[in-house]
């Protein structure tokens, strides 16, 4: 049992601020089911497909590129779609939206910027840097770590020590 007596009282001091990106900065509306909808599947049918662990590790573990992921997930497409042309198709209907930011995370990352590092930790493939262009927030950390890009996803460890250090 530890003495009370020896505790400090004061909060440990924050150092910096680890924030993810998809559900908390960037939000995806209905947009894959609107897609299997206007391709006559069952809602969720390309979810399932796409995020399948087997075409989804490789692609936010950096071993496949994002083109390649999306190559993969419209090939599992095919026997849905019935045609490869098809699946070719759904799958680049999907691909267009980068997204919706949520504007009022996005001002309290910019309030926190002002005193603290923001950096943001996210499992992503290799479009993160130009999806992050396009929806303007290049600018709005002071690091991004991309499990893409550094060989391991979350819930790894190696991801937030990574982070640490940069």
């Amino acid at each position: 049992m530890a003495d009370s007596s020896s505790s400090s009282s004061s909060a440990p001091s924050l150092e910096a601020v680890l924030c993810d990106l998809d559900g908390v900065v960037r939000h995806w509306d209905d947009t894959m089911e609107r897609v299997d909808r206007a391709f006559g599947l069952t809602p969720g049918t390309t979810a399932g497909v796409a995020f399948a662990p087997e075409r989804l590790v490789p692609a936010i573990t950096g071993r496949i590129s994002d083109e390649e992921w999306r190559d993969q997930v419209a090939e599992g497409l095919v026997r849905h779609c019935g045609s490869a042309e098809r699946a070719r198709k759904l799958v680049a209907e999907w691909s267009e939206p980068r997204g919706r930011i949520d504007q009022d995370v996005l001002a309290f990352l910019a309030s926190v910027r002002a005193h603290l590092p923001v950096v943001l930790v996210t499992n992503q493939t290799t479009r993160l840097e130009s999806d992050l262009a396009a929806l303007g927030l290049a600018e709005a950390f002071d690091a991004v770590v991309n499990s893409a890009r550094i060989g391991f996803a979350k819930p790894d460890p190696r991801i937030y020590t990574c982070a640490a250090r940069r």
